[in-house]
């Protein structure tokens, strides 16, 4: 990791440690499950459990604060994982981790890693 990287780490961890203090932190997730049952011609029907078959199974942590009447911070930390075996898919918070810094006068600015395109 090289310096430039390393400071930006430093510097959201101390964000987003900062936003944990705050009055309003949420755990959140989901768990995707699914039975599948595959039958094909001249072949035995085989029955299988398969994990993300919709969205994903997935943790994360959400969390607001005001500063004043007008901005506040928040953070989102989401990561994914195998329902099957519980493994996580990928690095820590591969899903979705950003810091917003919301205004209702000129609205919101962004910085991190969305999950998708949609979000």
């Amino acid at each position: 990791m090289n310096k430039t990287s390393s400071i930006l780490c430093i510097t959201l961890l101390g964000a987003f440690a900062s936003c944990a203090l705050a009055g309003q932190v949420n755990l959140f997730g989901a768990v995707d499950l699914g039975v599948k049952v595959q039958k094909s011609k001249g072949h035995e029907t085989v029955v299988s459990m398969d994990s993300g078959t919709y969205a994903g199974s997935r943790w994360g942590l959400t969390g607001r604060e005001d500063i004043n009447n007008d901005l506040s911070v928040s953070f989102l930390l989401e990561s994914g994982f195998d329902a099957d075996t519980g493994a996580s898919k990928g690095k820590l918070f591969n899903r979705g981790s950003l810091l917003r810094l919301e205004s209702k006068t000129f609205g919101t600015l962004a910085f991190g890693r969305t999950s998708a395109f949609t979000s």
